[in-house]
């Protein structure tokens, strides 16, 4: 690779850079309503789902550092079994030669 070329962002990333987005803006819409009816719920569902949304922008544009929580946020789905099956999808994932290969390349 050249050192003016820049790769593609990875099909899965974009993928799940767009779930993790929806996912937090549900959490906040959620929250949102909540706090009217259930304030101590809204309270804890809003920083939720702000934190998901830097998390996913994060993702979505390429900063390593929303890459290495994701796989620590995908070891902790296979430690709760409940999430398990997309806990191992993403370690698995975020591990693969050119995805790392593009979080580390220069933006």
């Amino acid at each position: 690779m050249g050192s003016g070329t820049t790769m593609e962002r990875p099909l899965g990333v974009t993928i799940i850079g767009i779930l993790q987005i929806l996912g937090a803006i549900v959490y906040i819409l959620v929250g949102t309503v909540f706090v009217a009816y259930a304030p101590i719920i809204g309270i804890i569902l809003l920083p939720i789902g702000v934190i998901a949304l830097i998390i996913g922008v994060a993702v979505f544009t390429g900063k390593n550092w929303a890459r290495i929580l994701m796989i620590i946020l995908g070891v902790l789905d296979i430690i709760s079994i409940v999430g398990i099956l997309i806990g191992i999808i993403i370690v698995v994932y975020f591990r693969r030669q050119n995805v790392v290969a593009w979080y580390n390349q220069k933006k």
